[in-house]
This record gives C-alpha cells, sequence and structure tokens, in this order.
C-alpha cells in the first residue's frame, strides 16, 4: 500500500498524538507497506510511539513466520 503525503506529515509531527495515528497505517493485519518509517520510530523520544512502533514490528514479524508454516 502507499503511504499517503498526511500519514508520511504526521510521522514527521512534534506531537506524538499524530505519530500515534500515523503508525495506525502499518498497523493493519496482513498489511505489507514498507516498515523503514515503524523502525524509525522505534527510536521516537516518545515512550509509548516506540512501544507502538516495537509492536507493529513484532506482529508483521508473527505474521510472516505463521505464512511460513502454513
Amino acid at each position: 500500500l502507499p503511504i499517503s503525503d498526511m500519514v508520511v506529515r504526521d510521522l514527521g509531527s512534534t506531537d506524538p498524538r499524530d505519530r500515534s495515528r500515523a503508525l495506525e497505517h502499518w498497523n493493519i493485519k496482513g498489511g505489507n507497506a514498507p516498515l523503514d518509517p515503524v523502525f524509525e520510530a522505534m527510536e521516537d523520544e516518545d515512550e509509548g510511539i516506540r512501544a507502538k512502533a516495537t509492536a507493529i514490528v513484532e506482529q508483521r514479524w508473527a505474521e510472516k513466520q505463521e505464512k511460513e508454516r502454513g
């Protein structure tokens, strides 16, 4: 899925609520948007953003493992 300009803008916002909302783009089960911005978010200054980004990466990894088994 392409990343919209709004999502990219929100990821760079100074407001953690905007960044959190932008991460929802990757929080879709079975999504395949590139994870590079999520990896960057894992280093965010806000602990909540880091936790959300980490959870998304873990979810995507689990989905990949499940596909490989099935």
